[in-house]
């Protein structure tokens, strides 16, 4: 068997063409045909009756299918605690020790779930996953909503209408960074006031443009500036047909600030804030939710951030 590690005379594959090995492999699932992925193909199945999402499933087949031909010589019982430990460690250090530790503890976390299933169909005695200590995570800063002065102070800072509707998708439409990258024109549906967008997960959603404010702001770019379907709302310099890298955005989103005169903040805050906003004004979290585009209540809470004043509100509500 050749091993995406090296080719036949022994030689280390360029990266570039282990990547496209392991793509073919898991695309026409010639992985399968080693003992150890036959076996990974079983997993993979009761993975996607059980109701695993698409991108899920993607996911855990990629880092499953590596792992299969770095040992295509190998079964399943070649992985048996104590030897599986070490063999397992081995890969996951080779393939991700410089990664972030959420990448690391994420790719474990895929080892943990196929080898449990493993044992608990009999098919081994020990899951070699277990005794490897995850990467312990940094505790990102706790995110917060900013005010709609505040947002609207930094759109207006903004000489351009593209950069000005670009932080309105966000401020108001609740849009991720990646889903504002990879907007173009063409999905900006102004007559029946409707934003395709290129959610998470490679899904596609509709966001109703219902505020004035952003369908005017759109519109006057959109059309007043006569842009093309086929370029991007935000691009590199002045090739409108290419999609902004996320690393340009950040630069992008920091320059915004710089203008308005705004200490910086993560741009994911707009999001965070145009959820809020809604629940606020309404007191409808399922409203928030489905702008948020959540599978459930409870991610779309994570979102919302009540403060002080809130409380004193409410509690001025109560009569005794």
């Amino acid at each position: 068997m050749t091993h995406v590690a090296g080719n036949a005379s022994g030689d280390a594959l360029p990266l570039t063409e282990a990547a496209r090995i392991m793509r073919e492999a898991v695309r026409d699932k010639g992985y399968r045909t080693t003992p150890f992925g036959l076996v990974v193909g079983h997993y993979m199945r009761q993975k996607k009756w059980g109701g695993a999402a698409e991108n899920i499933l993607l996911a855990y087949e990629s880092v499953l299918a590596r792992f299969t031909l770095n040992h295509a010589d190998l079964e399943l019982a070649d992985f048996e605690p104590p030897l599986g430990i070490e063999r397992l460690t081995e890969f996951l250090d080779v393939q991700w020790g410089d990664a972030a530790p959420k990448t690391r503890a994420r790719n474990l976390a895929i080892f943990r779930d196929f080898f449990a299933w493993a044992v608990e169909g009999g098919r081994l005695y020990g899951n070699p996953a277990l005794p490897i200590k995850a990467p312990k995570q940094v505790t990102l800063a706790e995110r917060r909503a900013h005010a709609r002065e505040e947002i609207q102070r930094i759109v207006s800072a903004q000489q351009s209408l593209r950069d000005q509707a670009g932080i309105l998708l966000m401020g108001r439409l609740a849009l991720r960074r990646d889903e504002l990258r990879r907007l173009q024109i063409g999905d900006i549906d102004l007559a029946n006031g409707l934003l395709h967008v290129h959610g998470k997960g490679g899904k596609r959603a509709q966001v109703p443009i219902v505020y004035e404010n952003v369908a005017d702001t759109l519109y006057l770019h959109v059309v007043g500036e006569e842009r093309q379907s086929s370029e991007y709302l935000l691009y590199p310099k002045r090739e409108r047909e290419q999609m902004m890298s996320s690393a340009s955005v950040h630069n992008w989103w920091s320059r915004c600030l710089e203008r308005a005169g705004v200490a910086h903040f993560p741009m994911h805050e707009l999001r965070h804030s145009a959820i809020d906003e809604i629940r606020r004004q309404t007191g409808d979290i399922v409203a928030a939710m489905q702008l948020a585009r959540h599978e459930s209540v409870a991610t779309t809470q994570t979102y919302l951030h009540s403060t002080q004043e809130d409380l004193i509100a409410r509690m001025k509500q109560v009569s005794w």
